[in-house]
């Protein structure tokens, strides 16, 4: 029952990453505190655990989205020089910011979060799929991939909740704002995950065959799973109306942040 929750969660997984653009954080980290929790896992660095096996199955989920994405076009790799460098080392900062927060507080924090962004999307105004291109200096679009990769690496996430928002409003279309921020979720999980590991490397009490903050069995699972699901989000982020995507992305944040803040 619990390999095939896994399962099922990283199907679920892959083809929103691949339909949105997400690194699949969103999904994966109320579904791993609603599973670790039935499992009994400790309490006290539930969330830790939560967060560190997210973003090491993202892994693979974003390199799938990605490659994906890349074979029709999606990708803007011009758009990365300016986040990657910000994104990978704000991970690593909001990793170690996690392990001294406390697991409710994150709960909190990440439904918070997930509401606001809902909002957004719910309530935007009918849009068309090109959006006027707006300018930024490299400064501010710097500051803005560390702010977003703290909090990757705080919540679990790739940062593409904050990133496609971010890049709608640069000009990109919905389209290509979820490809390019598939790509830059990449070697974001890559940073969070291997932080994960060594923070929570001799920490005691933790579950078996758990890497520091990673349950590794659990993170293969998700990924391998979630390869299936990217594929097939890929093709519907090509082919549904730019408002339909945004609904579903949006409704599905609310029901998230319920089941964050009140489980």
């Amino acid at each position: 029952m619990d390999l095939l929750s896994y399962v099922i969660v990283g199907i679920v997984t892959g083809i929103l990453s691949g339909l949105l653009g997400l690194g699949g954080g969103v999904i994966m980290v109320p579904a791993l505190t609603f599973l670790f929790s039935w499992q009994g896992f400790p309490q006290e660095y539930l969330m830790q655990l939560v967060t560190g096996t997210s973003l090491a199955a993202m892994i693979m989920t974003t390199f799938m989205a990605t490659w994906s994405h890349h074979r029709r076009g999606g990708v803007q790799w011009t758009m990365l020089k300016y986040f990657l460098p910000g994104m990978v080392g704000g991970s690593l900062l909001g990793v170690w910011v996690a392990k001294q927060v406390s697991t409710q507080n994150l709960r909190w924090i990440f439904a918070c979060f997930a509401v606001l962004l809902s909002l957004k999307l719910l309530f935007a105004a009918k849009d068309s799929e090109s959006a006027k291109a707006r300018a930024m200096n490299v400064v501010m679009l710097f500051m803005f991939a560390i702010g977003i990769g703290v909090l990757a690496g705080l919540l679990g996430l790739g940062g593409g909740v904050l990133l496609i928002p971010l890049f709608l409003w640069l000009g990109l279309s919905m389209t290509q704002a979820s490809a390019t921020s598939a790509a830059c979720a990449f070697p974001t999980s890559i940073a969070g995950a291997t932080t994960a590991m060594i923070v929570g490397w001799h920490t005691p009490g933790l579950p078996p065959m758990t890497v520091g903050f990673v349950v590794l069995p659990v993170a293969l699972i998700l990924g391998f799973a979630s390869l299936f699901g990217a594929p097939l989000g890929v093709i519907l982020a090509h082919r549904l109306p730019v408002m339909v995507i945004k609904r579903i992305f949006g409704g599905l944040l609310i029901l998230i942040a319920w089941r964050m803040a009140f489980s």
